[in-house]
């Protein structure tokens, strides 16, 4: 039996391939049976969402609120784009707040970026 024998036992009738004394049926009812094991996990984890949905709903609301963060705040005036850091093509606007890239002639196909004055380790960001 070559060792491709267990790969058509998916394709073949259980009579027609066998793959070192194992019949393609067993291979066939393993696998049958592995899918029903998934879709009844599948099935579970969608009926624990929905509830969860279900109770969200109830109390008049879709999300439910991520608990308050007590960690100490920054200044907004300490947070600041460092432009010794930062790409040749880029042009700080607004006071330095927001950059702008350069987008004359090949400049356009460069990366333009900078870095911050201030690093985040966990918490909530969004950029």
């Amino acid at each position: 039996s070559s060792h491709f024998g267990s790969a058509l036992a998916c394709f073949l009738p259980p009579s027609s391939c066998s793959d070192a004394g194992t019949s393609g049926s067993a291979s066939m009812a393993d696998a049958a049976a592995a899918t029903e094991v998934e879709e009844k996990k599948e099935k579970k984890v969608q009926e624990d969402q929905d509830e969860k949905m279900d109770d969200a709903q109830e109390s008049g609301e879709r999300e439910k609120d991520a608990a308050a963060d007590a960690r100490p705040k920054i200044k907004a005036q300490s947070c600041e784009l460092n432009m010794a850091d930062s790409t040749l093509n880029v042009m700080p606007t607004t006071n330095g707040k927001f950059l702008m890239p350069l987008t004359d002639g090949a400049f356009q196909y460069l990366l333009a970026g900078s870095r911050a004055t201030v690093g985040l380790k966990a918490g909530r960001y969004m950029f």
